[in-house]
C-alpha cells in the first residue's frame, strides 16, 4: 500500500509542477481542487444538468482524480518495466491511461451523478481540467516569482553591506 502511496504522490508532484515546499505542494492542491469543484459546478449548470452541485461536483472531482492517479500508478507498475525497447510507447502510456480514465469513468460518472448527458458531461471535464490546468500554472508561476523575487532582494542586502563596509 505504501508503494502505491508513494508512486501517486510522485505522479501528484509531477502533475503540479514539482513543487519546491509543501506548503507550495497544499496551496497548488487547494488551488486546482476549488477550481475544479467551481468549473464542474459552474458548466454543468450552465449546460443544463439537472443535478448540478457543488458537494456532486466534488464527488466527481475526488473519484475522478482519484481513479486517474490508480491507472497511470498502475501503468507505471505492471506495463511501463515491460516496454523496455519501447520508449515512445512508455512515455505515451500514462496520458493514454488518463484520457481512457476520463472516457470511461469520469464522464459516465457525471451522467449518472449530475444528470447530464456524455458530451456535455465530456466538455464540463475537458474544460474544468483546462481551467485548473492553468490556475495551478498562475500558481506555481507566483511562488517561482516570490522566491525569485525574495533571492534577488537578498543579493540586494549583500551588496549594500558590502558597499557599506567598503564606505567605512
Amino acid at each position: 500500500m505504501n508503494l502505491w502511496i508513494g508512486e501517486c504522490l510522485r505522479i501528484f508532484r509531477i502533475i503540479l509542477g514539482n513543487p519546491a515546499s509543501d506548503v507550495e505542494l497544499w496551496v497548488l492542491t487547494g488551488l486546482g481542487a476549488i477550481s475544479l469543484i467551481l468549473t464542474i459546478y459552474k458548466i454543468g449548470d450552465l449546460l443544463g444538468a439537472h443535478q448540478a452541485s457543488k458537494a456532486r461536483a466534488t464527488i466527481i472531482m475526488i473519484i475522478s482524480v482519484a481513479a486517474m492517479l490508480a491507472a497511470v500508478a498502475a501503468i507505471n507498475f505492471y506495463v511501463a518495466p515491460r516496454l523496455t525497447h519501447h520508449h515512445d510507447i512508455r512515455r505515451y502510456l500514462p496520458i493514454a491511461a488518463a484520457v481512457a480514465v476520463l472516457f470511461v469513468v469520469s464522464t459516465p460518472l457525471m451522467c449518472v451523478i449530475q444528470r447530464t448527458s456524455y458530451f456535455s458531461g465530456l466538455f464540463s471535464l475537458l474544460l474544468s481540467a483546462a481551467v485548473a490546468a492553468v490556475v495551478i500554472a498562475l500558481g506555481s508561476t507566483a511562488f517561482n516569482a516570490i522566491s525569485t523575487g525574495s533571492k534577488d532582494l537578498n543579493k540586494q542586502k549583500d551588496r549594500k553591506e558590502t558597499i557599506n563596509k567598503l564606505i567605512e
